[in-house]
């Protein structure tokens, strides 16, 4: 999620893909926080934007390598990128798309007032289908190319935590789930685009029945995880880190914990 492939009319990449844990667009965001208040990000987005996400990372293209935008003709998440790869079809998906900070999440369509107003092309952005939604077929050249028959179809697809809260079981209103990989979110599902006025969450487009996911996540969580265990509690494995959280009341009795970025020497 939130990635870019910037491609020209052919699906050729023209320039290598800028991923989610990207920071380069610290200015951008700035200028995206300066010119959009919280109230209109709310409304338009269900959220902010933040370095990473396909806002702030094509205002940085635009600035540092305009030529790359004269000549393209598709924007396309990591995962659409090996779809097109399949079907010939450049297209999104309404929850990639959603987590670009460019999506009318509410309406599961893109921002085009503030795509214009902020100077970027308008023709670049995909059409947007439901997840579950056939985007196409396999090629026969995708058949010769890896083996899959030609003619199976290929869905929209979806975002990588919109995937795992299916996967796991979280697919109706009332549950939770937390999810600890590179990144960590808890997330549930909700039916109608809710979010949180202070945008500490995110509210994002659901894969299933045209419906949302709001969670709220961390850049870092299972390398935290990993100095916790080593550096801190001296055990061998997280079935023992989980035993011991389950001796203690939720909360840890207010203590928190707050990653340190060694280059800075201040919380990140």
């Amino acid at each position: 999620m939130h990635g870019i492939v910037i491609a020209d009319g052919e699906g050729r990449p023209l320039r290598p893909a800028i991923l989610w844990l990207d920071q380069r667009s610290k200015e951008e965001l700035a200028r995206i926080n300066r010119e959009l208040d919280f109230d209109k990000m709310g409304e338009i987005f269900c959220n902010r934007a933040f370095t990473g996400f396909a806002f702030p990372s094509l205002l940085w293209v635009k600035e540092h390598e305009p030529e790359i935008l004269l000549k393209a003709r598709a924007l396309l998440m990591p995962k659409d990128y090996i779809r097109f790869k399949m079907t010939g079809k450049l297209a999104s998906d309404v929850t990639d798309a959603s987590a670009t900070a460019l999506f009318h999440t509410p309406g599961r369509d893109w921002a085009f007032d503030i795509i214009e107003r902020f100077g970027l092309p308008r023709d670049i952005f995909p059409v947007c289908g439901e997840s579950m939604e056939i985007a196409g077929e396999v090629t026969e050249s995708c058949e010769k190319e890896c083996g899959l028959k030609a003619g199976i179809p290929v869905i929209y697809g979806s975002g990588d935590q919109m995937a795992q809260s299916i996967g796991n079981g979280v697919f109706r209103e009332g549950e939770v789930i937390s999810n600890i990989g590179t990144g960590g979110q808890i997330s549930t599902y909700i039916k109608e685009p809710k979010y949180d006025r202070q945008l500490r969450t995110h509210t994002f487009c659901h894969g299933l029945d045209r419906a949302y996911t709001i969670f709220g996540a961390t850049l870092c969580s299972g390398m935290s995880l990993n100095w916790l265990k080593n550096k801190i509690l001296g055990v061998d494995d997280f079935d023992s880190m989980t035993e011991m959280a389950g001796e203690i009341q939720p909360g840890s009795g207010g203590l928190y914990s707050f990653p340190i970025s060694p280059a800075k020497g201040r919380p990140t």
